[in-house]
């Protein structure tokens, strides 16, 4: 049996859950759906746009990295 390797959705999204919960990690994901939607269309038909891909991974990262600063600050 291979060994899975998480990628980096998948650390986002276990950063985003644990940083902030369940709603949270909903509410960035979908406004970084949104923000894709507006940004980078798809019509659902073959692979997703790598650009798609990786400004949806950006707008999760930041969301991550802000939530991450304002719980480390005082």
């Amino acid at each position: 049996m291979e060994q899975y390797e998480p990628d980096l959705q998948d650390i986002l999204t276990g950063e985003a859950l644990a940083l902030g919960g369940t709603a949270f990690l909903e509410q960035v994901a979908h406004e970084a759906t949104a923000y894709c939607d507006g940004e980078y269309p798809w019509d659902g038909i073959g692979d997703e746009p790598p650009e798609r891909v990786s400004a949806w991974l950006a707008y999760m990262w930041q969301a991550v990295e802000v939530r991450r600063f304002e719980k480390a600050a005082p």
